[in-house]
């Protein structure tokens, strides 16, 4: 292990259904803190899954932490490709990715930062949307159903949970006709912004 940091192993999924890779990703960070940082083994992955993949990117990128991961895998290949786990944070590299991977079925990690001046930040997130468009290429009138929940997500993440980033990501299953949209914080959860909110504390 690197400087002494506890070595996690990532189980694989056994399939790619909901609770599976939610039992995965509980499995990977059941006894773990933010406080402290280890390094995650993604050796035994030979697929991922975006519930799995974002978590786990904003773990490592809070608590400094390390992974280890074979670029040569077909895992490792796309990890690499969605820029895992810093992901991206300026509007020139985003609009990069998604002219040179325009074929693409996923997104990258987009990072939304809220030290960003608002327009930059805003521009970042209508770029992703665009790539979410362009993966799904809905039926015309479609736009604004997924334009505006993804707004309202973004949006609480600055409102509500008191976080300073957050890590949004993208990835159409095209046989299986459906898209997973994953958006994480890493701020306050939802007990503690009740408690803070109802003046619980």
């Amino acid at each position: 292990s690197t400087s002494g940091m506890k070595t996690i192993t990532i189980p694989q999924a056994t399939n790619d259904s909901f609770i599976e890779v939610l039992r995965t990703l509980y499995l990977t960070l059941q006894h773990t803190t933010a406080k402290e940082s280890y390094q995650f083994d993604l050796g035994q992955c030979q697929w991922v899954h975006p519930l799995l993949v974002l978590p786990l990117s904003a773990f490592i990128n809070v608590s400094g932490s390390t992974y280890l991961l074979d670029g040569q895998t077909s895992s490792g290949s796309y990890l690499n490709t969605i820029c895992f786990p810093q992901g991206i944070s300026a509007l020139s590299p985003l609009q990069h990715y998604a002219q040179s991977n325009a074929t693409k079925s996923y997104t990258p990690i987009s990072v939304l930062k809220q030290d960003m001046p608002e327009q930059e930040r805003e521009k970042l997130q209508t770029q992703f949307d665009h790539m979410i468009l362009r993966v799904l290429q809905p039926a015309a009138g479609a736009a604004n159903a997924i334009y505006y929940p993804l707004s309202e997500l973004v949006t609480n993440i600055f409102d509500h949970s008191h976080s300073n980033q957050g890590y949004l990501f993208g990835q159409y299953y095209s046989t299986k006709q459906f898209l997973d949209i994953c958006i994480v914080d890493t701020g306050r959860g939802l007990v503690q912004n009740y408690a803070e909110e109802k003046g619980l504390n």
